[in-house]
């Protein structure tokens, strides 16, 4: 029946647990494939999935709207500018309250948080700290979701070149910011509320130097003097991409994806290493 669909491309929107399949499926029969995140149940599935699409010379990736949110582009677009120069630690936080009671609920569908926000933030967190991930720390629980799936998740990535990134989900929380703080060696950026605001410096005027000595004639701690710029932006809604634009140019060799399925790869195997560091999901 696929086979004789006459179909360019599909977009499989339906429960994680059903994406292996389905994928599989389109993409034995030569059909281009954009699907929701995450890409499969676990980094042996999405294996491969991504080495049947190069096989049989087809595209796919996977719906990470965040990464395509106009915020995130004017974010990328700042570091690229290196206003805030070399990167070392990101931070990402999203609270609400939301009991679930859906699929999304349920791990053997692939719910939770870890699967559900946790691949969008995972996919960010990458971006800005690199892929180059060696240690993986994950604490999960359940408070109020109606399912057995988590929702509270906290993660934190080290890369090899001691960048830090950490995020925090919490789904019982009256309390509901989405916060993105970013700390680079020359600046700061945080994202929140529609604003991005970017504080940096050129350059540090200071006559502090080392006192290797226990004896000090004052308690007064040094303080640079630091002449910082400060920047407030609104996120031009503009800069937003639309995936599937992006997709259909990627097909006809106009542009490149904006998410590469090698990235996303990744995105699960961050996922599967989180899994394995967590008492929560080895029960």
């Amino acid at each position: 029946m696929i086979k004789e669909s006459n179909l360019d491309v599909v977009v499989i929107a339906s429960p994680t647990h059903t994406h292996f399949q389905m994928a599989m499926n389109l993409l034995e029969a030569g059909i281009h494939v954009i699907v929701e995140k995450p890409m499969a149940m676990n980094y042996q599935e999405a294996f491969k999935i991504f080495e049947l699409a190069e096989n049989n010379n087809c595209l796919i990736t996977v719906f990470q709207p965040r990464r395509l949110a106009a915020y995130f582009q004017q974010i990328l677009v700042i570091i690229e500018k290196n206003v805030i120069g070399n990167i070392f630690w990101v931070h990402l936080a999203h609270f609400d309250y939301c009991r679930r009671n859906d699929w999304q609920s349920l791990s053997k569908y692939g719910g939770g948080m870890l699967r559900n926000y946790g691949s969008h933030f995972i996919d960010l967190l990458l971006q800005l700290i690199g892929y180059d991930i060696i240690n993986t720390y994950c604490y999960a629980n359940k408070y109020i979701s109606l399912g057995d799936a988590d929702d509270i998740v906290k993660i934190v990535l080290q890369t090899e070149t001691n960048k830090l990134g950490e995020i925090t989900i919490n789904q019982a929380s009256l309390i509901k910011p989405y916060e993105l703080y970013i700390w680079g060696n020359k600046g700061s950026i945080k994202y929140s509320n529609g604003q991005i605001t970017i504080e940096s410096f050129d350059t540090i005027d200071s006559e502090i130097v080392l006192e290797d000595t226990l004896n000090r004639n004052d308690r007064i701690y040094p303080k640079d003097n630091i002449k910082s710029n400060l920047k407030i932006v609104n996120v031009d809604s503009k800069q937003e991409k639309n995936v599937y634009t992006n997709f259909a140019d990627a097909i006809n060799q106009k542009d490149k994806l904006i998410v590469p399925v090698k990235q996303t790869l990744e995105v699960v195997k961050t996922i599967d290493n989180c899994i394995e560091n967590s008492s929560f999901y080895n029960v």
